[in-house]
């Protein structure tokens, strides 16, 4: 066990995702969607730890990937999901198997 100064006060090393001036408070965050479920606050202050696929106060805003333009074809589209994303071809453009880009379908040799 050891303790850290913060503000003039000691805290203990918290666990069993508690935190606070004696390890007295249970952090707020949906533990799952946290880096560690089993101490998923910050253990001076609360703060949240979320995975990089969550976000908010408490972890419980899904980030949408697709905001960043992860899709790398410009004839396909994203569709966010849960701990992810996944790129689509748009409609007249088909999935090339060994490119894994959009092609035409009309320009496709059959």
């Amino acid at each position: 066990m050891f303790s850290t100064i913060f503000n003039e006060r000691i805290f203990t090393a918290c666990s069993d995702n508690t935190y606070g001036d004696r390890c007295s408070l249970t952090c707020p965050c949906k533990a799952d969607n946290t880096k560690t479920p089993t101490q998923s606050c910050d253990r001076v202050n609360g703060s949240c730890l979320c995975t990089a696929f969550w976000k908010g106060i408490t972890c419980e805003e899904d980030i949408d990937e697709c905001k960043a333009d992860v899709c790398p074809d410009s004839n396909a589209f994203c569709h966010n999901t849960l701990l992810g994303y996944k790129c689509f071809c748009k409609k007249g453009f088909v999935l090339h198997e060994t490119r894994k880009l959009c092609e035409n379908v009309t320009k496709r040799k059959w």
